[in-house]
C-alpha cells in the first residue's frame, strides 16, 4: 500500500495524529441455545490499520458495513481500547495503557454520531448540552462562562437564539447535528471524528451540513475524521480517502486520484457500485 501525502504538505510532515498498527479484537458472544453455534476465536474488528491525520484536512474513511470504519473512530476518540497498537496526537502517545493517560490523550479528539438524536440529552435544552461539555472540559469555568461560550458556538453554527431554549425532540435531525458539532468544538478539540454524520438526513440538509464541516475547518482550524459508505460525499468533503475492507485498510490517497484511478480491485469495485459519482458531485457543488 502506498502511502500519499495530503495536497500542499510534504512527505515529511508530522501529522496530528497517528494510529499506528492498531489492532482490536472481540470476545464472541455466547448465545444460550441449542441450536447455537459460535466460535471460540475472537472477532477481529481492526487488524493492523495505521492512519495519519494532518493539520487542517478531511480525510474520509472509507468501506462497505463491517469494514471496521466505526471500531477505528471509536479507537481515534478514546471510547475503545485497542487490543494493540498505539494512537499518538501531538507528542502524546497512549502505549502506556493507563486509562486515565488515555482520557487526558483523547481530549483533543471529539466526535459526532450518526444518531443525532439519541447523542443529545432528551431532558436538557441544546444550550445546556453544550454548556455541559464546555463545562467538563474547563473546569475551571463558571456555568454562566460555559453557558455563554456555548450560545456563541450554537449560533456561529446557524441555530437562532429562540431555539437554545429547545429540547432535542423539538429540532429537526440537521439542527441536531448542529448541536452536536457544537459540542464538539466547545471544547476545543484539534481534530473531530464524524462517524456517518449526514446518512439519516435529507439531500438538500446534508449538502448544508458539508458545507458547515468545511466552514468549520477553515473557521476553527480543526481537521476531521469524516467516515462514510458514501463516495460521492466523500469525494466532495474530503483531501484524502482510507478504504477498508474487513478491518485493515486495502488503499489511502489523495480523494480525486483514487477514485479515479483505484489501485485495488475492491476501490475499483466501491466506485463502480456508486452510481452517476461525478453528476452527483456536480450537483453537489452547484
Amino acid at each position: 500500500m502506498t502511502e500519499v501525502s495530503p495536497p500542499g504538505m510534504t512527505s515529511d510532515q508530522t501529522p496530528l495524529l497517528a494510529a499506528q498498527n492498531i489492532t482490536l479484537s472481540y470476545k464472541p458472544r455466547r448465545v444460550r441455545v441449542p441450536w447455537s453455534t459460535h466460535t471460540k476465536h475472537d472477532v477481529l474488528a481492526l487488524d493492523d490499520v495505521s492512519i495519519d491525520v494532518y493539520q487542517g484536512e478531511i480525510l474520509g474513511i472509507v468501506g462497505e458495513s463491517g469494514s471496521g470504519k466505526s471500531s477505528l473512530a471509536r479507537v481515534l476518540v478514546g471510547l475503545q481500547k485497542p487490543t494493540s497498537g498505539t494512537v499518538t496526537i501531538g507528542e502524546n502517545s497512549s502505549a502506556s495503557g493507563k486509562s486515565a493517560e488515555r482520557r487526558h490523550l483523547h481530549r483533543g479528539v471529539q466526535m459526532v454520531f450518526q444518531d443525532s438524536l439519541n447523542s443529545l440529552d432528551p431532558g436538557m435544552s441544546v444550550l445546556d448540552s453544550v454548556a455541559e461539555a464546555h463545562l467538563v472540559n474547563h473546569p475551571g469555568s463558571s456555568g454562566s462562562a460555559s453557558r455563554r461560550a456555548a450560545s456563541e458556538f450554537l449560533t456561529d453554527l446557524g441555530l437562532a437564539t429562540a431555539m437554545l431554549s429547545r429540547r432535542p425532540l423539538e429540532l429537526s435531525g440537521g439542527q441536531r447535528q448542529r448541536v452536536n458539532l457544537a459540542r464538539a468544538l466547545v471544547c476545543e478539540p484539534k481534530i473531530v471524528v464524524a462517524d456517518e454524520p449526514t446518512s439519516a438526513l435529507d439531500v438538500t440538509t446534508r449538502v448544508r451540513i458539508l458545507e458547515l464541516i468545511l466552514s468549520v475547518r477553515d473557521t476553527y482550524d480543526v481537521s476531521f475524521v469524516f467516515i462514510s459508505h458514501d463516495l460521492n460525499i466523500v469525494r466532495f468533503l474530503c483531501d484524502r480517502a482510507v478504504v477498508m475492507e474487513r478491518g485493515r485498510v486495502v488503499e489511502t490517497g489523495v480523494t480525486n486520484e483514487l477514485f479515479d484511478h483505484p489501485g485495488e480491485p475492491y476501490t475499483e469495485q466501491l466506485v463502480r457500485a456508486t452510481p452517476s459519482l461525478t453528476s452527483v458531485i456536480g450537483r453537489l457543488k452547484a
